[in-house]
């Protein structure tokens, strides 16, 4: 487990970064053409465009980095008044719902990154393949799917822990 954990370390690193990177990228870019667009009367063609597609990529790597650190929203006024493992169970159901969706999803969208008609499409602004842009849907699905398992690891050995507890005594939480 911890060396599973190491490693998603190391994916969850590489994810912030990519998105830290990108998203200063996308402020300074914009704030730029912004700039060039009201003083000069002047743009770049592709700016808005690579805008467009560093927000799909950040979108995707910055939900699984998220879902990691427990950052997306949830819903959980009912399941604070539930019992430990009630709670857990709940927590280990959904994690399963989360992985299965994430696979099921990355697969999905590697199919799309491979389609002929996608890897062959030619941006007009930036001159690279569609393809690039379609591959942050499987990175970031994949990277999801990654921290899932390693979320559902957690809860399974939170559960053998509440299990094995004397009743009336609290479990730490690991």
């Amino acid at each position: 487990m911890k060396a599973y954990s190491r490693i998603c370390d190391v994916v969850f690193n590489i994810v912030k970064w990519i998105v830290a990177i990108a998203m200063m990228f996308m402020v300074i870019l914009t704030f730029v053409e912004v700039i060039r667009r009201y003083f000069f009367h002047q743009n770049w063609v592709w700016s808005e465009i690579l805008v467009r597609y560093l927000i799909v990529w950040c979108t995707f790597l910055g939900g699984a980095a998220a879902y990691r650190v427990g950052a997306l929203t949830n819903f959980d006024l009912v399941t604070q008044k539930l019992g430990k493992k009630t709670q857990l169970v709940l927590e280990l159901v959904c994690t399963v719902i989360i992985l299965l969706l994430s696979v099921w999803l990355t697969k999905l969208g590697a199919d799309s990154f491979l389609r002929p008609s996608i890897a062959n499409q030619i941006s007009v602004e930036l001159h690279i393949s569609v393809k690039w842009i379609y591959l942050g849907i499987p990175v970031g699905l994949g990277a999801m799917a990654l921290f899932a398992i390693e979320k559902l690891l957690k809860v399974i050995r939170e559960l053998k822990a509440v299990g094995s507890a004397a009743p009336g005594k609290e479990v730490e939480q690991a």
